[in-house]
């Protein structure tokens, strides 16, 4: 029997997780980023210009990150940004930002799902001498497997999902490390050919192949702000959201730099910025059957966590609107045992299983890599971004005398010039940010320039 959202009862999942369970969150959704999409901005720009989108995009998800923190301790229920839209906007705001919030995480969980059957192919290809038709047929049934595997560890309990997900993601992360240890210029290998690749064209398109490199320059920290979703059931929101996300910022930061020096040494930038799996490619390039197979390894379990987490998300932010009547109150249920919103989770597989299914080409690329799902995923990231900079200067406004247990202040401090100035920056955002949505993903990072006004350093607030 089920606690089913009825009458004026509470419905409210339980407070077990830690800051470790919050940093797998963030950066399991995100570290996929790193072994595969980062290399599309060495395509736009050349490889100079991944680095310089390295860094612009995570001062901008810095941002982000310390933002959503403060919001997010302050409001500390399931929902994440869906739950700071209804208590700072409103009941249509909310509405529409639980629907991107939905639409986002569960077309990423259906791109993560066909990662690991490209990996499938990949591995039948390699180890296994298998054509390409057989290959193809080999990879499907995992595809909806690693959905309906991951589906049935949340259902379980969100505790067992991130203790799992802390596992996996440090895997690939510590895989990360190893590859570096094991080709760095003190290996003794002189694998790296950084001076050979980037003699000529490094920067083949100039400052403009700068700007066209951002497209794909999010891909290293996007989805940190799923971190937002964990609110409600972490023990101590106050000092696990900011801690768990802001290690997991400096984590992706480290990931980020390591993977650019490691491939851009390893593979000419002609061929890296097409690649498909450039961390599996860089293991393949060593001439180690150990790297490669340990790339393979951690291209496999970094897909997993962000799919992982990505159920997580979203079947939180469609039982938190199902629990406030957005949505029917049906899905606002919690399992009596394991004390999850199952019925979200659930209702949410086959829709994931689907696109997953059908998104998966017979030779992935660049050129006709799920295009439907980024589509869709970006669309939903995009007005979620959107709406980020209207609410947060309104925030102090409405709830003034709210305590915040960790603080990241606005620029000027709680003033009727700072929601003013968002909003008009925010109008110019929208209008680029929409534009530049028909040729890619800049929309995201239009959004993100204008938090950058308005976040400094973080502080701690007394008490």
């Amino acid at each position: 029997m089920s606690t089913a959202a009825t009458g004026t009862d509470h419905i409210g999942l339980r407070r077990v997780l830690g800051p470790a369970h919050v940093w797998a969150l963030g950066v399991g959704i995100v570290l996929v980023g790193e072994f595969m999409g980062w290399n599309f901005t060495i395509d736009n720009g050349g490889p100079w210009a991944a680095l310089v989108a390295c860094f612009v995009s995570g001062l901008l998800y810095t941002c982000v990150a310390m933002i959503d923190s403060e919001v997010t301790s302050t409001v500390a229920a399931a929902g994440g940004q869906y739950t700071q839209a209804k208590h700072i906007v409103g009941p249509l705001m909310a509405f529409n930002v639980g629907l991107y919030l939905v639409l986002a995480y569960t077309m990423l969980e259906a791109a993560d799902a066909i990662v690991v059957g490209d990996l499938v192919k990949s591995m039948a290809a390699d180890f296994g001498g298998a054509s390409p038709e057989e290959a193809d047929k080999l990879a499907r049934p995992f595809v909806t497997l690693s959905v309906m595997v991951l589906a049935l560890l949340n259902y379980r309990g969100v505790f067992m999902t991130l203790s799992v997900n802390i596992v996996i993601t440090a895997f690939a992360f510590f895989a990360i490390l190893l590859l570096l240890l094991n080709v760095g210029p003190w290996s003794g290998t002189h694998l790296l050919q950084h001076e050979a690749f980037f003699s000529n064209n490094s920067l083949p398109y100039g400052w403009l192949g700068v700007l066209a490199s951002l497209q794909f320059g999010m891909w290293y920290y996007l989805g940190i702000e799923g971190t937002c979703q964990s609110a409600e059931e972490v023990r101590s929101p106050g000092r696990a959201i900011p801690l768990g996300t802001m290690t997991g910022m400096l984590t992706l930061v480290i990931a980020a730099v390591i993977t650019w020096y490691v491939c851009t040494g390893l593979i000419p930038w002609e061929y890296l910025g097409i690649a498909a799996t450039p961390m599996y490619d860089a293991g393949k390039l060593t001439g180690s059957w150990n790297l490669q197979v340990l790339m393979w390894v951690g291209s496999a379990f970094a897909a997993l966590a962000s799919a992982n987490g990505c159920i997580n998300d979203a079947s939180r932010a469609w039982f938190s609107m199902g629990r406030d009547r957005y949505l029917p109150a049906w899905f606002g249920a919690v399992h009596p045992t394991y004390h999850t919103p199952y019925r979200a989770i659930v209702f949410l597989v086959p829709i994931a299983c689907a696109f997953g299914l059908t998104g998966l080409h017979p030779d992935p690329g660049p050129d006709h890599a799920e295009p439907d799902h980024h589509l869709l995923d970006s669309g939903g990231s995009l007005g979620l971004h959107l709406y980020a900079d209207q609410h947060d200067p309104l925030s102090p406004h409405v709830a003034p005398g709210q305590h915040r247990p960790w603080l990241c202040p606005p620029l000027p401090p709680d003033t009727d010039a700072d929601a003013g100035r968002s909003v008009c920056l925010d109008f110019c955002r929208g209008i680029a940010g929409l534009w530049s949505q028909f040729a890619g993903h800049h929309g995201l990072l239009y959004c993100d320039f204008g938090l950058v006004c308005g976040a400094p350093l973080p502080v701690r607030t007394p008490g």
